[in-house]
């Protein structure tokens, strides 16, 4: 497994997530650095961003084989665009306008021990989400939010 094949699957699970159909598969993105939001993007709009990777070695029973546990963090940022009091963070019923909360909420339930269907995954779940924070300058102001998820394999030295 490479930390690529798993941004890759990450970013078609959520693109294919009926429950995620108000962020268009063009706002579905992999990105260098959160700050930066692809020129054309419109929002609400859904950052991946490659995390730590974390490896040990664990023996597999009798000790005599040896195992790699890693642990990959991927990094999902949601945007929303900034308008005047608290829609961009709890979001509207109608019209429905989405915020951080609700998109964060969908994104967990989509992603929640969803293994990717990538071999020798063993666990995945969102281990941190960050507060909500302003990002942008003159041209544009975007409200972000980041959760952390955590994807734990065991693989072969």
């Amino acid at each position: 497994m490479s930390m690529k094949s798993l941004l890759t699957a990450i970013e078609t699970d959520l693109k294919n997530a009926a429950t995620l159909s108000m962020v268009s598969d063009a706002n579905i993105f992999i990105t260098p650095d959160e700050d930066i939001i692809p020129t054309a993007a419109t929002f609400p709009a859904i950052g991946l961003k490659d995390g730590a990777i974390e490896m040990e070695k664990v023996s597999a029973g009798s000790g005599t084989k040896l195992l790699w546990d890693i642990k990959y963090r991927v990094h999902v940022i949601i945007y929303v665009d900034m308008t005047d009091g608290e829609t961009p963070v709890i979001g509207q019923a109608a019209p429905a306008i989405y915020g951080t909360c609700d998109l964060n909420d969908l994104v967990r339930t989509v992603l929640h021990e969803d293994y990717q269907s990538i071999a020798g995954i063993i666990d995945a779940f969102c281990v941190m989400e960050s507060e909500s924070e302003i990002i942008g300058g003159v041209d544009m102001i975007v409200l972000k939010k980041r959760m952390t998820f955590e994807y734990q394999a065991l693989e072969s030295l």
